[in-house]
């Protein structure tokens, strides 16, 4: 083996590297699949998800809404969705983390700019609490214009608890391990500069 290829240095660097990508399935990309779009009242929507296909837990939605004739974006809408179970009730429920958000009296949750890497988006997370035939309803309400639509959304089972969480969970040991990894090399060093 090449003897670069064992210093601690990219031992290190290579161990690091694998904690991000471990990560990196958790991560929410900036949108996500285009799952419908709709037209009315002037305005189109372009709904995103994350993951696809969408399972019961955490998703990701994402709706950009322009002007049908110019595709400019709408920036001040008011962005509502709400999530209806169409299907027969699934006996395998999943568990909400605290990050999603919370329909309000009316049932909907309020997308926003700021929950979104790509500003032109209105984003929220929402729990999907069960596997089955969903209803996903938009709201959305432009100065003096109002338009409402549906998308159909088939929820797979949820993932097993340790094949979700497993990258977060493995965080905790790989970051003991690096940095008793690193007391090592700093004693090493101190060893080596003293003799």
């Amino acid at each position: 083996m090449h003897p670069r290829l064992t210093t601690p240095g990219f031992l290190l660097s290579f161990l690091t590297l694998l904690a991000l990508l471990a990560a990196a399935p958790q991560a929410f990309a900036d949108g996500g699949v285009v799952i419908g779009e709709r037209d009315g009242a002037g305005l189109r929507i372009t709904v995103f998800a994350e993951p696809v296909p969408i399972r019961a837990g955490p998703a990701d939605f994402s709706v950009l809404v322009q002007e049908v004739d110019s595709r400019q974006p709408v920036m001040d809408a008011d962005v509502r969705i709400s999530l209806k179970k169409v299907s027969a009730p699934s006996p395998e429920k999943e568990w909400s983390p605290p990050y999603c958000q919370v329909p309000g009296n009316d049932g909907y949750v309020v997308l926003r700019h700021d929950l979104a890497q790509n500003k032109m988006l209105y984003a929220a997370m929402v729990a999907v609490t069960e596997a089955g035939r969903w209803e996903l309803s938009i709201s959305v309400v432009a100065g003096d214009r109002r338009f409402a639509a549906s998308l159909p959304l088939d929820v797979g089972a949820p993932r097993r608890p340790l094949a979700t969480w497993w990258p977060a969970i493995a965080l905790l040991p790989v970051g003991i391990f690096l940095y008793a990894w690193r007391a090592i090399l700093v004693r090493a060093r101190r060893r080596a500069a003293g003799s």
